[in-house]
């Protein structure tokens, strides 16, 4: 029997991450997650342009280079 926690993993294709790029609809690909960022983009200290900028893939190495493990909420 479980602790009553419940995690819902969903595994994306690449070519469906690549899909969401766009300032509407942004995915992107942190440390082999995936985050739907469209609601957040209007929050982002540095505005919505470097997330549009990487969205659709992997900005593993962008986030990390000017953030902490602290910024990210799953």
């Amino acid at each position: 029997m479980g602790n009553g926690n419940s995690v819902n993993v969903r595994i994306f294709s690449i070519e469906e991450v690549q899909q969401h790029n766009n300032i509407n609809d942004c995915w992107i690909i942190i440390d082999e997650n995936v985050y739907d960022v469209t609601n957040f983009l209007c929050f982002h200290p540095h505005g919505p342009i470097p997330i549009v900028k990487n969205s659709g893939g992997d900005c593993s190495f962008v986030f990390h280079g000017g953030h902490g493990a602290k910024h990210l909420k799953k």
